[in-house]
């Protein structure tokens, strides 16, 4: 009787993590320190990340010019990495709606996915069986989101 109650409790707690873990979304922290402070910055990452995908005006105030662009250049077999600079003036705004319908669409699917610590978020979009492989990194000074850096290493 006893271990039938063990049994039923552990499976509980699992099914509980399980459906939490899978309920959240596809925000990850980059180390195990969940505290307040990690808390608190992803939640101001959230907020940031929303406006900065909406607001055109914002997106340009809150990236660190010239912006590192990396590229993949070249046929598949020969493809190497090119790495630009893009000035404020040539900056033009990105739109990085995302719904998670995307995942599951017939043509260029993809997903997106966010890792975060606490200065740093890496805000990846990867292909579902097609390429599409996109990152922008971003760094939090003195409690302020810019974009630093962004990865198109799509083939």
């Amino acid at each position: 009787m006893k271990t039938n109650f063990s049994l039923i409790v552990i499976v509980s707690v699992t099914l509980i993590f399980l459906c939490r873990c899978n309920s959240q979304s596809s925000y990850k922290f980059l180390n195990n320190d969940t505290d307040k402070f990690y808390d608190t910055n992803y939640n101001n990452f959230k907020s940031f990340l929303k406006r900065f995908k909406n607001d055109s005006v914002f997106q340009h105030s809150r990236i660190k010019f010239p912006l590192i662009k990396e590229n993949l250049v070249g046929d598949l077999d020969e493809a190497k990495n090119e790495t630009i600079q893009i000035d404020s003036s040539k900056w033009t705004y990105l739109t990085l709606h995302y719904d998670s319908s995307y995942a599951t669409r017939k043509i260029d699917a993809y997903s997106e996915e966010i890792l975060f610590s606490k200065d740093t978020a890496h805000l990846s979009y990867n292909g579902i069986d097609n390429g599409i492989n996109v990152e922008f990194i971003f760094v939090n000074y003195d409690g302020i989101w810019y974009l630093i850096r962004w990865k198109d290493l799509s083939d």
